[in-house]
C-alpha cells in the first residue's frame, strides 16, 4: 500500500514542535479521536485504537530521532501482525512557522485487514488530517 501523507502550517517554531512531537506522551492530545487508553513513556506507549471492529491494542516506539526535524514511530498492532512507520518531518518557513508533514506506511497487514486495502488509505488520511488541525489548534494556542 503507497504511503498516507498529510500536511499542516503551524504557527510555532520548528524547535518547540519538535520537542512536543519527540515525546509519544503528548500525541495523545490530538490523537483521542483515533487512539484511547493511554499508557508509557516519552518513548514508548501502548494505545487502543478507537477504530470500529475487533479491540486492538497498539504498541508505539520511536525509532529514530533527527533533532529539530524528523522522528520516526514503529506501530505494531493487531498482535504483531500489523506493523505501521509513522514519519513526522518538520520544515522551518520562517522563524516562528513550519510546516509539519507526516506519513503513515504500513509495512505489513493482517490477511483479515487485506480485504478492505481500497477504504484503509482513505480512513487513515481523514483521521490524520483531523489529527493535524487539532495538534495545529493546540501548538497555536500555548
Amino acid at each position: 500500500m503507497k504511503p498516507v501523507t498529510v500536511t499542516t502550517t503551524i504557527e510555532r517554531p520548528r524547535e518547540e514542535l519538535y520537542a512536543l512531537i519527540a515525546d509519544l506522551r503528548n500525541h495523545e492530545a490530538w490523537t483521542d479521536h483515533m487512539l484511547v487508553d493511554w499508557s508509557g513513556s516519552a518513548e514508548r506507549v501502548r494505545v487502543r485504537s478507537a477504530a470500529p471492529g475487533p479491540e486492538d491494542w497498539l504498541d508505539i516506539e520511536t525509532t529514530s530521532m533527527t533533532p529539530p526535524s524528523e522522528t520516526v514511530e514503529r506501530t505494531i498492532g493487531a498482535g504483531g501482525k500489523r506493523v505501521s512507520y509513522g514519519t513526522y518531518r518538520l520544515r522551518s518557513l520562517g522563524p516562528a512557522t513550519t510546516e509539519v508533514e507526516f506519513e503513515l506506511r504500513i509495512e505489513q497487514m493482517p490477511r483479515r485487514e487485506r480485504i478492505l486495502t481500497p477504504l484503509i488509505p482513505v480512513y487513515l488520511r481523514r483521521v490524520n488530517r483531523k489529527a493535524l488541525a487539532r495538534l495545529k489548534e493546540q501548538a497555536e494556542a500555548a
